[in-house]
């Protein structure tokens, strides 16, 4: 029983010194510099489709020879924690807090039910959240957690106000307050919305307004064909006119022009060239004439044709 004994706590005390040793290579044998071995890794890139640089803020580090680069997911490691700067390149394990008060730019009153959606574009992850009453039965408050990094916040309630696209400066990690107001919904008479940057973009939050249309439906002239415009034409620019919805039939294709928003018909056109033929050019594309609309009146779209030019010898 002795020897038993003795051998038990050899062996604890073997193990408790291999789990320190274990420990101190992951947690404290570690370096902070960006994706070191030997020389720089600068073929290795974050997500974001940058080469790793702390100095851009799209770091990483080296951890037991593996790289753990910013904006990786389910890798359950935030370089942050060791040196590196994610500022540029969000990751979901470096995390912060945002929360404050969204309200009418008028009456100053809190508004709930707006909904706030932190734009990370290579990220799966949405971040999102909708404001409503604080402890105090206070409107318009919201919190949630958001990578720290540079952030654009979504804010939008439709049809009621407008949709603002609000930047939150970088958090050091400490809870971050942002109040801002939103003002009454915008559209204007060509069916658009101004975005983040003041461009217009057809946006379905206009259908029903000043004639605007973004509706969906089932086309039945000439063939049967579901379409949605407000999923062919959300963001689009007002110029991006032709935007296909389907085919009909053999003969003819659905399009509308952004943001006009009414359906019209335009024939499918397919050149056939004999090897034979003396061609010096042929003309392909769009049906330079006139299409119907939804209620089978002529609609003259006068469409662009292609000239393509073959050489005979």
């Amino acid at each position: 029983m002795k020897n038993n004994k003795m051998v038990s706590k050899a062996f604890s005390t073997s193990a408790v010194i291999t789990f320190i040793v274990l420990a101190s290579i992951v947690l404290g044998g570690v370096g902070s510099g960006p994706c070191i071995t030997g020389e720089p890794l600068t073929t290795h890139k974050t997500p974001c489709g940058w080469t790793v640089n702390s100095d851009q803020g799209q770091g990483g580090v080296e951890l037991c020879g593996d790289c753990y680069a910013c904006g990786e997911e389910d890798d359950a490691i935030c370089p942050e924690d060791f040196g590196a700067n994610c500022s540029r390149c969000c990751d979901p394990e470096c995390n912060a807090t945002l929360s404050g008060y969204v309200t009418d730019e008028v009456s100053g009153e809190g508004i709930n039910g707006v909904t706030l959606t932190a734009i990370t574009p290579h990220l799966s992850t949405t971040y999102t959240t909708t404001t409503t009453y604080d402890e105090d039965i206070k409107p318009g408050y919201y919190n949630f957690t958001v990578p720290r990094c540079y952030l654009t916040i979504k804010a939008e309630k439709l049809p009621d106000y407008s949709r603002q696209y609000v930047d939150f400066p970088r958090d050091e990690g400490k809870p971050f307050i942002k109040d801002f107001t939103m003002g009454s919904q915008t559209c204007s008479d060509d069916c658009t919305i101004k975005d983040a940057k003041g461009r217009d973009r057809c946006d379905p939050a206009c259908n029903g307004i000043s004639g605007c249309l973004y509706e969906a439906g089932t086309w039945t002239i000439g063939g049967t064909l579901d379409y949605n415009v407000s999923e062919a034409c959300k963001g689009k620019f007002p110029s991006e006119v032709r935007v296909k919805l389907g085919i009909i039939n053999g003969t003819h294709k659905l399009l509308v022009d952004c943001c006009d928003g009414a359906p019209y018909t335009a024939r499918i056109v397919n050149a056939t060239i004999a090897i034979d033929d003396n061609i010096t050019n042929v003309y392909t594309g769009e049906h330079a004439g006139p299409g119907i609309d939804s209620q089978g009146n002529v609609k003259h779209k006068f469409l662009k044709a292609h000239t393509i030019h073959y050489t005979r010898e």
